[in-house]
């Protein structure tokens, strides 16, 4: 049993940066979308994957990130999609290959959104994959989805996994489950089809399709939530969906899930302030004297805080002023802080932007 004092930690380690942070946060001005995989074909130009999209108001244009590793080198491909379907020639028919959706606001924010994951090992490209996946409900206590039946399928295998180790498995005969899910922040489910071969050939197994993967993450209050942050940002862009009672339903919203209910992404593009680059912190690590370095390309009112390394204000090393265009440098005296790791926030009114930093003897 975590005692009230231990939770109070977990909101330094996941909301950590405190009310001025959630407040400075507007997140994207659009919604995230999702995607479900209809079928793939095999034809005499390779592997091709077909998937429906959710379309959103409010967007410029949607674009698919598709990741997979071919002779052992991790590969990305962006490619410029359109609403509803969309097809998607695989590199190639081993190994896994997600597929995540990114939609552009007209605002320019960009919002990334559902995840899925194809694992063809193990598996006969004859058997068909389930198709047109869909999570119908899901909440803390259960979840449902279904996909769409094939005469082929003798049977679906389902993986059950949570962040507490568990692990169930089972068939089912219907393309649908309906699912207890444990007390878990985090669930994770994969699906495939036994097919039958007209009895076992030779003592053979019988063939399996490629595997769908996808997770849900479930939690009844973020700031109890106690993972690393760097964990949080990863869990939730591999997420289908996401779901917070205490905060609302997320949907596919993994951008503003993060934005608005941690710090876990302080150096990511989501956290930085615009005309404002180059961030730099030296000697660092430092021992009573640290120097602040940036670059503005254009004129701009900022505010540099100093944070503990779980999100408390120490204090106000420069109060609001107007900086110029180009390359400024600040110099501060931290001597009278203990040796630790600290935060420099940023901060332009609208958006905080933030900097580790060390301490040494």
């Amino acid at each position: 049993m975590k005692t009230l004092s231990h939770f109070c930690s977990i909101i330094s380690i996941c909301l950590c940066l405190g009310p001025s942070y959630v407040q400075g946060q507007t997140g994207p001005s659009c919604d995230a979308s999702s995607i479900s995989l209809i079928a793939l074909e095999a034809t005499t130009d390779g592997l091709i994957a077909t998937f429906s999209l959710e379309t959103q108001v409010d967007i410029e244009s949607y674009q698919i990130s598709y990741q997979y590793t071919l002779d052992g080198v991790d590969q990305e491909e962006i490619n410029t999609i359109a609403p509803t379907l969309f097809t998607i020639k695989l590199a190639a028919d081993t190994g896994q290959h997600s597929f995540t959706i990114l939609n552009t606001c007209l605002s320019g924010d960009v919002h990334t959104g559902s995840q899925l994951l194809l694992d063809f090992d193990n598996s006969a490209l004859d058997c068909p994959i389930p198709s047109n996946l869909q999570v119908i409900n899901f909440n803390q206590l259960s979840t449902s989805f279904q996909w769409n039946n094939d005469d082929r399928a003798l049977f679906w295998h389902v993986i059950y996994e949570n962040s507490d180790g568990l692990v169930q498995e089972f068939d089912t005969e219907e393309p649908f489950v309906m699912l207890e899910l444990l007390n878990s922040n985090f669930h994770w489910f994969t699906i495939y089809t036994i097919c039958d071969e007209q009895a076992l050939v030779n003592g053979a197994l019988l063939r399996q399709s490629p595997a769908i993967r996808f997770m849900i993450v479930t939690v009844d209050d973020i700031k109890a939530l106690h993972v690393p942050c760097s964990t949080l940002e990863e869990l939730t862009q591999r997420a289908y969906l996401l779901y917070c009672t205490k905060h609302g339903a997320f949907g596919s919203n993994k951008e503003r899930f993060l934005a608005v209910h941690s710090d876990c992404t302080p150096n990511s593009t989501a956290h930085v302030i615009k005309d404002l680059n180059q961030l730099k912190a030296f000697p660092n690590p430092f021992s009573q004297q640290l120097q602040l370095s940036f670059n503005l390309t254009s004129a701009k009112a900022l505010e540099v805080n100093l944070l503990s390394h779980s999100g408390i204000f120490l204090g106000r090393l420069r109060p609001f002023d107007q900086f110029v265009a180009g390359k400024t440098e600040l110099a501060f005296s931290l001597s009278q802080y203990p040796v630790g790791i600290f935060w420099i926030q940023i901060n332009d009114g609208i958006t905080v932007q933030y900097l580790k930093i060390s301490k040494i003897q």
